[in-house]
């Protein structure tokens, strides 16, 4: 039903309207089919991530899937990726997946923040785990908020989120990826100076028995 809402939507949108009003609510119902069509394939992934888990010999390339969700979420910003880790580093999880999870810290990064402070991703290595730390100079989040960040649908500003076209599922979604994949999801922010984002996840065996023997 969904479905035919919106390719009706999309053709009334091309068409011509009888009047302003009618072309306004036209866009209305156009943009709101979109919206819920956004909300129920992240809601379906959320019950596909909760009823798999990640297949043995399952990796990611993370220089590679950086590039791609920096690619995918910036839009017009420039978003800068620092890396220190080799190029052919692989981290536990599905590629796709981790992309997705490390895209939407992008996306939000780049929502919440002015267009004119920098957003960077930087890749690093600690021990046997790969670091993503997506770093933002943005209005940044109040302490009684990070500890609720990654539940479904929480926004800590609803008006504003609304805005800019956030669901909340966003952050819930990265979270259970990045749990599914061994890894942990943190925040450290200050209101008014900016947050960071941090994904850790395991490098993948055979890619840290490689870099090792080098």
């Amino acid at each position: 039903p969904l479905t035919r809402i919106r390719l009706v939507a999309s053709s009334l949108v091309e068409q011509p309207a009888a009047s302003d009003d009618q072309a306004t609510s036209i866009k209305i119902i156009h943009q709101a089919s979109v919206d819920m069509s956004n909300l129920v394939d992240q809601l379906l992934l959320l019950a596909r991530l909760e009823g798999s888990g990640v297949k043995e010999g399952e990796s990611c390339a993370i220089n590679q899937a950086v590039h791609s969700a920096i690619e995918a979420a910036r839009g017009t910003r420039t978003v800068q990726q620092q890396s220190t880790v080799a190029d052919d580093l692989a981290v536990t999880g599905p590629s796709a997946d981790i992309t997705r999870a490390i895209q939407n810290l992008v996306q939000n990064a780049v929502r919440y923040s002015p267009e004119v402070n920098p957003v960077v991703v930087r890749i690093d290595r600690e021990d046997q785990n790969c670091i993503v730390s997506v770093v933002d100079q943005g209005m940044g989040i109040a302490a009684q908020d990070i500890e609720k960040l990654g539940e479904r649908f929480y926004r800590t500003d609803s008006s504003r989120s609304r805005d800019v076209g956030g669901t909340g599922l966003g952050l819930a979604i990265t979270k259970e990826i990045v749990h599914r994949c061994g890894g942990s999801l943190s925040f450290e922010s200050e209101p008014g100076k900016g947050t960071t984002a941090t994904i850790k996840l395991p490098i993948f065996e055979n890619s840290s028995k490689k870099i090792n023997s080098k």
